[in-house]
């Protein structure tokens, strides 16, 4: 095939497709007509060093019609618009009114915009501040009957928040969503969220740590007679005894075997101490031994000194 041949082929395939998609096009423009409603969510960045202190709309309702194809392709995309009012911020202006078209949003050739809800938003500015606040707990139900609450904390303890000056100023904590006991058992943790106070006030972070002991009432195991081991930087010249009892709850007790140098019970005598002084006693236990009670939880010590 000649050169020239070659040219005058592509022109004519160049020509059919602009002719193809010229009428595909009218095709689509001539199809169905229908109506469609498109809402899209605001997204609202304040200046740095202020945030937004009313509640201005969330949403843009826009009434759309144009072809079947073009309505249902535009409602089923998920949009956001960014209300950015750092381009718009003047200083010592708290007060602003936006026109919805200034915003950005666009349709298709041939997608007729029929009506906009609403055509004007209304935005004020505070400015911010940032305060540290403490995280409470939100506990619901009641641990099993035979189990009782030994302790339980959040971490971390306290977060940071961010909003209007007027709102974070009354803010006297931050709480977590309901926490439910039902169940819990052991020592343990589990991630919660933190409810926001208010859409206008930013957290720090959106979960916190909740960490648990739930222990059994009963116990199932008596060890007796376990030493007491001493930790002490002063000689020690006399206690009221030597052993302990221990109440135990054993995950499996016809197949538990323990030997004392599993079990440890210490007494840890402070660098400051003089004299006679009450030390409490601590249990080292291997996996599986759960400790409910020291009996005593204490002893008397007496170390060299005054």
């Amino acid at each position: 095939m000649s050169m020239d041949a070659k040219k005058k082929r592509k022109h004519v395939l160049k020509g059919f497709s602009v002719f193809f998609a010229f009428f595909l096009w009218l095709y689509v423009l001539s199809s169905a007509q229908t109506k469609g409603e498109k809402i899209v969510k605001l997204e609202y960045k304040a200046p740095v060093g202020y945030s937004v202190k009313n509640q201005p709309v969330g949403e843009i309702t826009y009434a759309i019609s144009g072809p079947r194809v073009f309505v249902r392709s535009i409602m089923s995309d998920d949009e956001k618009l960014v209300v950015d009012l750092k381009k718009i911020f003047e200083k010592n202006k708290t007060r602003y009114e936006i026109n919805v078209a200034e915003l950005g949003m666009t349709f298709p050739f041939g997608v007729e915009l029929t009506r906009v809800e609403p055509s004007r938003l209304i935005v004020k500015l505070e400015k911010s501040l940032i305060k540290e606040v403490p995280v409470r707990k939100m506990i619901i139900g009641e641990v099993p009957s035979d189990h009782k609450m030994v302790g339980s904390s959040v971490e971390p303890k306290k977060i940071l928040v961010e909003g209007p000056i007027s709102l974070v100023r009354k803010l006297k904590y931050v709480e977590t969503g309901p926490i439910e006991l039902n169940g819990l058992t052991g020592d343990s943790s589990l991630k919660v969220p933190l409810q926001g106070p208010d859409e206008r006030i930013m957290l720090e972070q959106e979960f916190v740590e909740f960490k648990y002991t739930i222990h059994p009432t009963r116990a199932n195991m008596i060890l007796k007679n376990i030493p007491v081991k001493f930790l002490s930087s002063k000689l020690i010249k006399e206690v009221d005894r030597r052993s302990v009892n221990l109440m135990v709850l054993a995950d499996n007790k016809e197949k538990f075997k323990y030997g004392t140098k599993d079990i440890n019970v210490i007494a840890e005598v402070p660098d400051n101490a003089r004299g006679k002084v009450e030390i409490p006693l601590v249990a080292k236990l291997p996996p599986g031994l759960h400790l409910l009670e020291i009996q005593p939880s204490s002893i008397s010590v007496e170390v060299e000194g005054k």
